[in-house]
């Protein structure tokens, strides 16, 4: 499927956004961004993505949450656990209830993740309750802020998983820019799939510059979108 956008048609919001499919699982779409805008820090709750440039160049600068590793509920399950432990953990600690999907576990992949000759590297590990506990601090939370990326039409996709790069502000550089984004499960708002915003409060130490505090933000005023038709070849689901 080839998708063609000029980006110098779309004049009206900062940022106008293209749906182009969407069911319960994964919805598909195209932002394009005005010269001079951004799209917000902001998180993907439990969700996993991956984004495309199509025309122009993005900054994207991605964030980890960093988790508490001294409270044996703050990871995903691993394989030193036993299968029955490991059941009891998905049971009460890993299901979460996602409108459209019902109770379900969520795959938890994570690049940092220890690996040995033994692991089974295809298994996935399933997200606990606590990937979503910084959304309940009242003040600061910690982050692994990653290197800003340029991206451009002939670079590869970027990935995001529920704890790997799941915070994200993007910038278009010199000109407007549009970019395919694929997310799932998708965005629901008053649940667990909504979207909040954060800003970056700078580092939590001299020594080491990437570890940064966030905090919550209502949407800031600057960003809104509009909405533009599809007008691309029909998704069949097959």
């Amino acid at each position: 499927m080839s998708i063609v956008v000029n980006v110098y048609h779309i004049n009206r919001a900062p940022v106008t956004y293209i749906q182009i499919f969407e069911n319960e699982l994964v919805t598909l779409g195209v932002f394009v961004i005005r010269e001079g805008n951004k799209l917000p820090l902001h998180n993907h709750p439990l969700m996993h993505g991956i984004i495309k440039v199509l025309a122009g160049t993005l900054n994207i600068t991605s964030y980890s949450v960093m988790e508490n590793k001294s409270n044996p509920l703050s990871q995903c399950n691993n394989s030193s656990q036993t299968q029955d432990n490991s059941e009891r953990m998905r049971e009460r600690e890993g299901t979460f209830y996602i409108p459209g999907l019902g109770s379900v576990l969520i795959p938890c992949y994570g690049e940092t993740r220890d690996q040995t000759e033994t692991a089974d590297v295809s298994a996935p590990l399933f997200c606990s309750q606590s990937t979503l506990s910084y959304l309940d601090s009242p003040n600061v939370f910690l982050a692994m802020r990653h290197s800003p990326l340029l991206l451009t039409a002939t670079d590869e996709a970027l990935y995001l998983t529920p704890r790997e790069r799941n915070l994200h502000e993007i910038h278009c550089v010199n000109g407007p820019a549009a970019f395919l984004d694929v997310i799932g499960p998708p965005y629901k708002p008053v649940s667990l799939l909504d979207c909040t915003y954060f800003e970056d409060m700078g580092e939590m130490s001299p020594d080491n510059k990437a570890v940064r505090m966030l905090h919550k933000i209502s949407c800031p005023s600057y960003f809104y979108t509009d909405e533009e038709k599809y007008k691309g070849p029909p998704i069949e689901i097959t």
